[in-house]
């Protein structure tokens, strides 16, 4: 959660003195410095692989090469890997954690869900491995759960920024996914206080531009999204910030989606000009997202769903899959949508708790309202039903559009929709 541009220097200069290390600390160097500052997979998974052909069961190495199996969706390869791991350090939870990450993109939820019962109580109480359990709770819906145990993370970190951080981003995630907006505006400006509290202006930047984002998304108050990224930008000035540093990607998803997408694209072309080579390289997946909003708005749908499909890749299985059927949608196909937003709620990945909370409640409906138009009143209704319990108690500026699914739950099943 800290600065990139640290990072990036700090890998540099253990590169530079590679040649002064041990054979593991080296290969481990230079996996690190090829992955994290190159962006070359290639060349750290070779240095990883070195490495265990000489230490098998060197953890960092097993843990990492996991993670890049991940990125590579080989999740069989990286369930493997971190397995490996856990079973020389049982007690490192950061091994559990990919484990069962890597479980979850096979599909394998009950798998993990045994392999969690399986962490040994002592490391269970740690704060990591209670975020794990609520990314798990989050996967089955149990959102009660999952706020309950974030409020407890945060009363027991209350001296920690980081941790304040955190908890602050997910409950403004909770927030939003159950249609609570202005609570999601709260702890999104906490999330922002906090990571300016800990001299980072560009979190900050990234959270206010979230909330920007869900005057659009969801209150349909385009205008004002963009009055709140500029007086954003006014207070934070991308100048004033390291190149590597700059969330240019995500602001040019925001301007496009609130009808900007000249100022979107003029951030991607000088996020093209001053980023280094390894930061474009590892940010690919994001440029596509930025590009595909950009088409989107300037009513371009078939080159939006081409760069949403280049967006898909990396461990994140579900990033492009809403924006896809989005722009399938735009594009005329409601087949080829109604099959992206399908995939979008079925394909199980941990951590999607604040994708969640800019997609499912949306998805939903478009779900809902797409097979009511072709006729399928089961699916349609199963879909309203799902908003109708998401939103049960959302904010004055969405119960119209509850009351309207319910309206159409209750025309198409006969009975009265439970409030």
């Amino acid at each position: 959660g800290g600065r990139r541009s640290a990072a990036v220097d700090a890998f540099k200069r253990a590169y530079e003195h590679r040649n002064r290390l041990t054979d593991r600390e080296r290969y481990l160097t230079q996996a690190a410095y090829h992955a994290f500052v190159e962006g070359d997979r290639e060349s750290s998974i070779a240095d990883y692989r070195s490495l265990l052909d000489i230490y098998p069961s060197d953890v960092v190495a097993l843990n990492n090469l996991s993670i890049l199996y991940s990125e590579l969706r080989n999740f069989e390869e990286a369930a493997e890997l971190a397995r490996r791991a856990t079973l020389v350090q049982p007690a490192n939870i950061t091994f559990w954690s990919n484990y069962l990450n890597a479980l979850v993109g096979q599909g394998k939820v009950d798998s993990a869900e045994a392999a969690l019962r399986a962490v040994e109580g002592s490391v269970r109480s740690q704060p990591f491995a209670s975020e794990l359990e609520l990314s798990v709770a989050a996967l089955k819906g149990d959102y009660d759960s999952v706020e309950a145990g974030v409020r407890r993370i945060r009363d027991s970190r209350r001296e920690s920024l980081d941790w304040q951080t955190t908890t602050s981003s997910q409950l403004a995630a909770l927030a939003a996914l159950r249609g609570k907006l202005d609570q999601s505006e709260q702890h999104l400006r906490a999330a922002a206080e906090a990571s300016a509290a800990q001299n980072l202006p560009e979190r900050a930047l990234f959270y206010e531009a979230a909330g920007a984002g869900l005057e659009t998304w969801y209150r349909g108050q385009p205008a004002r999204a963009l009055r709140r990224l500029d007086d954003a930008l006014r207070r934070r000035p991308l100048a004033g910030l390291d190149v590597r540093d700059r969330p240019y990607l995500p602001l040019a998803v925001v301007y496009a989606e609130a009808g900007r997408p000249d100022r979107a694209r003029a951030l991607v072309a000088e996020f093209d000009r001053l980023a280094p080579e390894g930061d474009r390289r590892l940010a690919e997946s994001e440029r596509h997202a930025a590009l595909g909003a950009i088409a989107l708005a300037e009513r371009r749908p078939r080159e939006a769903v081409e760069e949403f499909r280049l967006q898909d890749e990396g461990d994140c299985t579900v990033c492009a899959v809403a924006s896809l059927g989005r722009a399938y949608e735009a594009a005329g196909n409601a087949d080829s949508a109604i099959a992206a937003y399908e995939r979008y709620v079925a394909t199980p990945m941990l951590g999607r708790l604040v994708l969640d909370a800019i997609w499912l409640p949306r998805t939903y409906l478009r779900l809902g309202e797409l097979y009511e138009e072709r006729g399928n009143r089961s699916r349609a209704a199963e879909y309203y039903a799902r908003l109708v319990r998401l939103w049960k108690d959302p904010d004055p500026e969405l119960r119209m559009k509850v009351g309207e699914a319910k309206r159409r739950l209750e025309a198409l099943t006969g009975e009265r929709a439970a409030s």
